[in-house]
């Protein structure tokens, strides 16, 4: 008896070690990837308000120098020419959102959806050029990002609903309103999303920029290269507690499945260089969509940065693709 305890005992805490390793580990990984935005990071804070500009990057490295100088100069003109506006989710969140008008009656609008962990001021410098091409801009600040509600980061699940309820939000104060979805990383995941629901006549076409296909893949491949993990058992036990805290799961994340129900036209980028979400996304994604659609590849470009490697490809391409929606006649006459 005595020594089958001597074995049984240093078996059986091997393994209660090995679980427990398990779940700290899965409950990091949880942690890492949805756990909120601070408030300090809403626009209207004090803290934000007042706290110094990010610090510049390299020089040398001309991609990024681009990005920043382009959002410092964008976000100024986003706060000065929009007003702030506010709708509520399906689940009670306040939703937040810059709205930037055209001075003109103008019944066009670009909803712009930022990504994972990010903020308006990322995508301000989207915005301002949709805006300058004679549309009305809508800017949301998304669930658990710090300014709108939400506790915890949903890699898109809930976010579409969200959208849903921003184009009603449009619609409903503007009747006449035509609408493009436009979104990038996340926000693109999100945009993709979005149009496998049951959408308004008045939401035209989708613009989605570097998307993961589904949440479950994003983490597994997140998982393998910061971590040198498999996905199993690490993410199954991860997705458990996800399923039971908040009532969903990464693999209800499914971009496939959505875009086999979407019936707007779709305009999929995605940068070849991309190490964060890896490009195949870009393919598996167009080849789902059973609906109009368009293809635009820059090869250079790193994550969420195709339009600051080749800004004239990536605008020339997503321009003619919403003009040929929106201002079809100008688009014959040129």
């Amino acid at each position: 008896m005595k020594k089958s305890l001597k074995i049984f005992i240093p078996v059986i805490s091997f393994f209660l070690i090995i679980i427990l390793s398990l779940f700290l580990a899965a409950n990091y990984l949880l942690k890492k990837a949805l756990s909120p935005v601070h408030p300090n990071d809403a626009p209207d804070s004090d803290y934000y308000i007042e706290q110094p500009e990010e610090p510049a990057p390299d020089p040398s490295d001309t991609v990024e120098t681009a990005a920043y100088n382009s959002f410092n100069a964008s976000y100024a003109w986003l706060k000065a020419n929009s007003i702030k506006c506010s709708t509520q989710s399906f689940d009670g969140l306040k939703l937040n959102a810059y709205l930037a008008k055209q001075k003109d009656e103008c019944h066009n609008y670009v909803i712009t959806v930022h990504g994972w962990k990010s903020k308006p001021k990322n995508i301000s410098s989207y915005a301002e050029h949709f805006y300058q091409n004679k549309f009305n801009v809508l800017v949301p600040g998304m669930r658990g990002h710090g300014w709108s509600d939400g506790d915890f980061i949903d890699m898109g699940y809930f976010c579409k609903y969200d959208i849903k309820e921003w184009c009603s939000y449009i619609t409903q104060n503007d009747p006449e309103a035509r609408i493009a979805l436009w979104g990038i990383s996340m926000g693109g995941t999100t945009v993709m999303l979005t149009t496998g629901l049951e959408l308004p006549q008045n939401i035209l076409c989708a613009v989605e920029d570097c998307g993961y296909a589904s949440a479950w893949d994003q983490l597994c491949y997140r998982l393998k290269i910061e971590y040198n993990l498999p996905s199993f058992p690490l993410m199954n036990m991860a997705d458990s507690f996800l399923k039971s805290k908040y009532n969903f799961s990464l693999k209800d994340v499914d971009c496939l499945e959505a875009l086999k129900k979407s019936r707007m036209p779709i305009l999929f980028i995605h940068g070849l260089k991309d190490d964060f979400v890896p490009p195949d996304s870009l393919q598996r994604c167009y080849d789902a969509a059973a609906c109009e659609k368009k293809l635009l590849e820059i090869p250079e470009a790193v994550h969420a940065r195709s339009v600051f490697t080749d800004s004239e490809k990536y605008w020339s391409t997503v321009d003619a693709f919403l003009n040929k929606y929106f201002f079809p006649q100008e688009e014959i006459t040129e």
